[in-house]
């Protein structure tokens, strides 16, 4: 079956898609009011609703061929978006990120047309505000299948020439060989002209990624059948029960509810900066009492740093459904959490992430021998698999063979220092444009291992941290103690350790990061090696973040050799890789691997950890001569907090103030502060690895001295005293006699001491302090005759509600 419609949209984008005239084209743009009086728990993206007081549905037709920009923005709460084929239902973009405004971004044709599903969430806001905009892109023709090479480099100056071609890696190397990947004639030249030599590992990505998603939809069937045949029962190869790739709705959705259901347990953050297309970058933290920062040490899981590298956003993902379906079931799994805290950010580099998910896969005829049911969900996301064959090509179509951005590396960037509007980063036209969100990072910034030219697939950006994605990185490092960091990636089964630059100068930890990759390999099999085995790369998250804190930080190249292959080999891989993460968390909670400063404080003090640090990028690479400019400088500012719980001791798992290869000890500077923000002390601290230190700064300290005075003028003007405290403290005294002496001086009888005079400092305060303690009325007549008087002295401070501090002793009184 093929509709003229389906045609269209199959020879524009089978084909290759690009801006008219090299620059995203006129864009139509429709703006409407939405409505919902209820909120919904529905999932928006799943399906098209009933449109009722919680949904609204806004008919829409596409009046060109190109990319659906969708954007909804309402005044408050949380509102998700979704746009459907109105023939098939299939899903078109989606949006499903926390808060109140979402984008959506697909591909269309001319003359579709389209549902869109506006969705209220939560929150107060019942109206918002929708803009619909389609930008036309026009085919573009390619002049050679996008493959996998081999390229063989045996020995160092090969290998550089081959670095020095700004060409696209793909994540495996030996001792003899690169892989990288040729996207046209003019990848394949350049490496003729540099005298390399290469073989074919994949022939054509297309065919690829479409032979690939056709394995998954027959396993998908599979399933279902599966599925029927044990009444509805999910098969779990994963955590999650998961068989296909994840889109980023997806993602959104699925982190929100982990937060949902799990209150006290999970946590939804969303990073500081929003990405270049103005998406949010979301994660979850996962620890017992996660709302309150009590100090443990944290294992950090990053993925899809680079868009085609879809299972390094699947095993993040995966890991959390581990850790929170263990917590209270497995023994090991409960530990671990209740003594660490792990934040998993499964897409750092969204914009890349989604364009590349949701490009569309030509078939071409491979679906015609697939055993396919009815309806499939959450399948490319299409659910009619005769109008998959008919949208995205059958024999009649003969695509263009580019990849389009199936296999896009980069974030969008396409000229520096600006925000690209819709259509730019979605042009093939500008395939050769954006930053490498992973050698955009401070450590060895600009050396070797990185592109100076902006067309290079590894370039590295107008400067250190130019990116929202990786700032968003640098932020969230620099806010917590990570003492152990996994970036994951694809592809070829390895873990790799700092540094990512070829050296003279040891890695002062190298020993340790060994032994832990070591361990973490003999889990997943995987070869455990420096970064630079592989090949060099600067400007490295691994790199920046051990060079700067100290924390232990890895690579994981996840699979053997593709990019997103079968979803089944996604699955077996995590089964694999759980052990080896297991492995990270372990260390995470050992302390011997990080520092650990203890004490007293009162319930809710803010302990805070700064330090500011200067910083240096390698010397910068200008040209295919490896010629440099100057290092650069840049200040790194690391803010930590924790908060001391209701039995005021607290345990705070940091990392060594001294950063690896500093030239002289470094310290924290940490300070004891109330909530609101007072501060209350400060002080400096040096700690080094696998040290545990007494903290007194934040306890309080008190003492008390009270002034000797005859009998009588100490019952007519009562008994100075001066208290001094550390921390800022209420003062009290109390001064009692026995019951002996109270028996004889006709006081009381019946208890052990009683009470003769009191006295309080009032307000509380921060240093010393005169009061006065007064006797009470009874004392002073029935004391007055006495000719000796033998009191104890009992003084309290109280910092807080729990830091509490006694002194007693003894003061004599003559007539």
């Amino acid at each position: 079956m093929r509709s003229r419609l389906s045609a269209t949209l199959a020879v524009a984008l089978g084909a290759g898609l690009v801006a008219a005239s090299g620059a995203a084209a006129a864009a139509d743009a429709t703006i409407a009011t939405v409505s919902a009086k209820r909120a919904t728990t529905a999932t928006c993206h799943v399906r098209p609703l009933a449109p009722g007081a919680s949904v609204r549905r806004t008919p829409y037709t596409a009046s060109r061929t190109g990319l659906l920009h969708a954007a909804l923005r309402s005044a408050g709460g949380d509102w998700d978006l979704a746009v459907f084929d109105a023939r098939s239902g299939r899903l078109v973009a989606a949006g499903a990120a926390p808060g109140r405004s979402e984008i959506a971004e697909g591909f269309v044709a001319a003359g579709e047309r389209l549902v869109v599903q506006a969705c209220r969430r939560a929150g107060a806001s019942t109206q918002a505000r929708l803009l619909l905009r389609t930008v036309a892109l026009a085919p573009q023709t390619a002049t050679a299948a996008a493959r996998v090479v081999r390229v063989a480099t045996p020995d160092q100056a090969s290998r550089r020439r081959l670095a020095a071609l700004g060409l696209d890696p793909a994540e495996r190397a030996d001792a003899s060989s690169v892989d990288v990947v040729l996207h046209d004639e003019a990848d394949a030249a350049a490496l003729a002209r540099a005298g390399l030599s290469w073989t074919v590992r994949i022939a054509d990505l297309r065919e690829r990624a479409a032979a690939n998603l056709a394995t998954d939809l027959r396993n998908a069937a599979r399933a279902a059948r599966s599925s029927r045949a044990v009444g509805g029962r999910s098969i779990r190869a994963v955590p999650s029960g998961r068989n296909t790739y994840r889109h980023l709705a997806d993602i959104e959705n699925e982190l929100k509810l982990l937060a949902q259901q799990h209150p006290g347990l999970v946590k939804l953050i969303t990073l500081p900066q929003r990405s270049l297309l103005g998406r949010p970058v979301l994660g979850i933290e996962i620890a017992r009492d996660v709302n309150v920062p009590g100090g443990q040490p944290v294992f950090l899981q990053l993925g899809t740093h680079h868009a085609r590298e879809w299972p390094a956003a699947e095993h993040p993902m995966e890991w959390a459904h581990d850790l929170i379906n263990g917590y209270g079931r497995d023994a090991q799994i409960t530990r671990l959490v209740d003594t660490t805290r792990n934040i998993i950010v499964p897409v750092v580099n969204p914009d890349g992430f989604n364009l590349s998910r949701e490009w569309p896969v030509d078939l071409g005829t491979i679906l015609a021998g697939i055993d396919l049911p009815a309806q499939i969900n959450g399948l490319l996301p299409i659910d009619d698999p005769a109008y998959t064959a008919a949208l995205l090509g059958d024999q009649g179509i003969a695509p263009a063979p580019g990849t389009g951005f199936a296999y896009k590396r980069r974030n969008c960037r396409v000229a520096d220092g600006q925000v690209p509007v819709p259509g730019e980063c979605e042009s093939l036209a500008n395939r050769r444009r954006g930053v490498d969100p992973n050698r955009n990072y401070g450590g060895f910034w600009g050396g070797l291992g990185s592109g100076f030219d902006v067309e290079d697939d590894t370039y590295r950006g107008a400067a250190p941290f130019s990116e929202p994605e990786v700032q968003n990185v640098r932020e969230l490092v620099s806010a917590h103690q990570v003492t152990t960091l996994i970036t994951n990636h694809t592809f070829g089964n390895l873990i790799l350790r700092p540094p990512s630059v070829a050296g003279p100068q040891p890695v002062p930890d190298a020993a340790l990061l060994k032994a832990l990759g070591d361990a973490m390999a003999a889990k997943n099999g995987y070869a455990s090696q420096f970064g630079f085995e592989l090949y060099d790369t600067s400007g490295a998250t691994e790199d920046w973040s051990y060079s700067v804190t100290g924390g232990l930080g890895f690579t994981f190249e996840i699979g053997a050799d593709e990019f997103h292959p079968p979803y089944a080999e996604v699955a077996a891989e995590y089964a694999r890789n759980r052990g080896a993460y297991l492995v990270a968390l372990q260390s995470t909670a050992d302390s011997a691997r990080h520092a650990v400063l203890e004490g007293r404080a009162s319930e809710g003090t803010v302990l805070r950890a700064h330090k500011e640090v200067e910083s240096t990028t390698s010397p910068v690479v200008i040209d295919f001569a490896a010629n440099t400019t100057p290092a650069r400088s840049f200040r790194d500012v690391l803010d930590t907090t924790m908060t001391v719980g209701s039995s005021g001791r607290f345990a705070w798992h940091l990392n060594p103030s001294t950063r690896p290869g500093a030239p002289a000890p470094e310290s924290w500077t940490v300070t004891c502060e109330r909530p609101a923000g007072t501060v209350l002390a400060t002080g400096s601290v040096v700690i080094g690895r696998g040290e545990r230190t007494a903290l007194e700064l934040c306890a309080l300290g008190f003492s008390v001295a009270v002034d000797r005075r005859r009998v009588a003028i100490a019952l007519d003007r009562g008994l100075r005293t001066r208290a001094r405290c550390t921390l800022r403290c209420t003062a009290s005294v109390e001064l009692s006699i026995d019951n002996a002496s109270a028996r004889r001086l006709g006081l009381t009888r019946g208890t052990k001491r009683v009470v003769v005079a009191r006295g309080s400092a009032g307000r509380s305060f921060t240093g010393r302090k005169l009061f006065s303690a007064r006797f009470t009325q009874v004392a002073r007549r029935r004391l007055r005759a006495a000719r000796r008087l033998s009191l104890r002295v009992t003084a309290t401070g109280l910092s807080g509600t729990t830091d509490r501090r006694n002194v007693r002793r003894t003061l004599t009184l003559m007539r």
